[in-house]
């Protein structure tokens, strides 16, 4: 009899939880796109309490938010925001399967089968990143005007995870046949001979800043340490990896060496030379100490550094121009 009286306060004490939480979450949610609103830059159409008895949560719908001044714009019919009762500081936000989209001025839309976010806190008083994770299946971004050919990708996810030493995250995911469009490729080099259909990338690493991440402190940390354990692309039956360490300076700027392995070095070539990543004055240099470390590798992959130094990049010791800045 007593282990039903107490089953019975045990969920009474978890709905009134439930429900006391999501409609705090929805007030706090209806203040803040009131403030979005005056400010004019979006709106929503509803909010109500999701996930009694056994979560606390809100879902939105009609959510509109834009920046007029950057041609930005999205609108999304239905998304909602959730922590389970036996994991509060772990929220997750779905979105709904059709989105809008409008960057520069330029609109878009969305079809995912599944898109999600979830994060996770620690205790304390800043509520220090824990870790999270992204992830999306069949997604679709096409521009509304018919003729122009749509990005799409099978599987996309992204997680991170807090590392043991303070401020450090450990970076891992990829994608899984990222669609481009069929003229993207052709005119950045029309004989690199890639597809329009990127196989797969991965992506392993950590990413240090100077303290942890948290949602209540005043000012964001900053990223102090890229380091890359591999991030590899397999394109077409061509393959380039990269891995190395780089340290920023507090302008951003990078400073040390990354290592590309590189199979079919002329291909990567073509696409970086019609990237305008390789300056046509150094492209005759490249070519040579590429075919030279070619010639002596015993597996046809070539390993060459990448370095950043005094905000400027090397290929090989070759100076390429400005490095580019990090943050």
């Amino acid at each position: 009899m007593r282990i039903w009286l107490w089953a019975i306060v045990a969920a009474g004490l978890a709905g009134a939880v439930s429900w006391g939480g999501s409609a705090a979450l929805v007030a706090g949610a209806r203040t803040g796109f009131a403030e979005i609103a005056a400010q004019g830059q979006g709106s929503v159409e509803d909010v109500s309490a999701k996930g009694f008895p056994l979560a606390i949560g809100a879902r939105a719908q009609g959510v509109r938010l834009t920046d007029p001044a950057q041609g930005f714009a999205w609108t999304i019919p239905e998304l909602t925001l959730s922590a389970p009762l036996w994991a509060p500081l772990t929220w997750r936000v779905d979105l709904s399967a059709l989105q809008d989209i409008t960057v520069g001025g330029v609109p878009f839309t969305l079809t995912t089968d599944q898109a999600f976010a979830r994060v996770s806190f620690g205790a304390g008083r800043d509520l220090p990143l824990r870790g999270g994770a992204v992830r999306i299946t069949n997604a679709s971004l096409e521009m509304v005007v018919a003729s122009i050919p749509s990005f799409s990708v099978t599987a996309f996810e992204l997680v991170a995870q807090a590392g043991d030493a303070e401020g450090r995250y450990q970076i891992t995911g990829g994608a899984e046949a990222l669609t481009l469009p069929p003229q993207l490729i052709a005119t950045l080099a029309p004989q690199a001979g890639f597809p329009a259909t990127v196989e797969q990338v991965s992506v392993a690493g950590q990413l240090g800043f100077s303290e942890p991440l948290a949602v209540l402190k005043d000012t964001p940390p900053i990223l102090q340490v890229l380091d890359l354990e591999e991030v590899a692309l397999s394109w077409g039956g061509h393959r380039l990896a990269v891995s190395g360490a780089l340290t920023l300076s507090p302008a951003g700027e990078p400073e040390g060496t990354l290592t590309l392995a590189v199979s079919d070095w002329q291909n990567w070539l073509a696409l970086a030379r019609g990237a305008g990543l390789v300056p046509q004055e150094r492209l005759p240099m490249v070519q040579a100490f590429a075919q030279g470390l070619a010639n002596q590798s015993a597996d046809g992959v070539i390993r060459v550094p990448l370095s950043f130094a005094g905000g400027l990049m090397f290929f090989a010791g070759l100076p390429l121009g400005p490095a580019p800045r990090l943050r």
